[in-house]
């Protein structure tokens, strides 16, 4: 029984100095390796029970072991770079599809006139709230939002005179017919045409003054015919109420008298 034990054992020990293996050849067999670390891991935790310092010792600097686990050490760092490589490219991808798709979204809402894009608004942006990355319609609805105002604005501007804007406004923003998109586009105007008017007024006093006492004469006469109610819509007009707030500069701020 001794011979046969003894006789397993030498074969065994040949058998493992054969097969000896280095860094290189770990490093390109990566189940190998981790088959060789189950049985280094396996002989140590042997000698640690049998108390066995010297096996210990031996396990501990034996260089196949070692060479296996450095070998896995750097399959797992490859790993990782592999996936960090590709987590980079998914996000590259990611990156690349938004842009497309805002690209052509944009295209396609530029070339739309401004009714017909600003009721895309809802469309465009349903979704905006659901996550942190907004749409890429609803980013292409933003981009040219303020390019698709001006250019509303301006129509309105060069289409109305200042009564007419201020008609237009009325109706559009009145309480049974509430146009949110053009009463939107016609406050703009208003607030551009009186920065204008008021900017215009400053510089030219003189005008003002005409202007103001025009207004005034007329209130006055309204007024004293009785007829209080056109006076008010009289004094009400762009033309009248833009002098009047521009003579509220020059402390006079109301039609009771006129400028001197």
């Amino acid at each position: 029984m001794y011979r046969i034990s003894l006789f397993v054992f030498i074969l065994f020990a040949g058998s493992f100095a054969w097969s000896k293996h280095d860094l290189s050849y770990y490093l390109s067999h990566p189940d190998d390796a981790s088959k060789k670390i189950r049985e280094c891991d396996a002989a140590m935790e042997k000698a640690f029970i049998d108390k066995d310092g010297d096996k210990l010792n031996e396990i501990s600097a034996d260089s196949e072991c070692k060479a296996a686990q450095k070998a896995h050490k750097e399959y797992k760092r490859q790993q990782y770079r592999e996936k960090q490589r590709a987590r980079e490219k998914a996000k590259a991808d990611a990156k690349n599809k938004y842009e497309q798709e805002f690209q052509r979204h944009k295209k396609r809402l530029a070339a739309m006139g401004t009714a017909e894009f600003f009721a895309q608004q809802q469309q465009a942006c349903a979704a905006a709230r659901l996550g942190r990355v907004r749409p890429p319609a609803c980013k292409a609805f933003n981009d040219l939002k303020a390019s698709k105002t001006k250019a509303a604005v301006n129509e309105l501007l060069n289409k109305y005179d200042s009564e007419q804007l201020l008609a237009y406004k009325k109706k559009k923003c009145s309480a049974g017919r509430y146009d949110v998109v053009n009463c939107g586009f016609a406050g703009e105007a208003m607030k551009k045409r009186l920065k204008e008017k008021l900017e215009y007024y400053s510089s030219n006093p003189a005008a003002l003054k005409s202007v103001f006492n025009q207004c005034q004469r007329k209130y006055k006469s309204l007024k004293k015919k009785g007829k209080h109610k056109e006076a008010m819509h009289h004094i009400r007009t762009f033309r009248c109420n833009t002098a009047r707030t521009a003579a509220k500069k020059l402390k006079v701020y109301d039609f009771s008298k006129p400028m001197t």
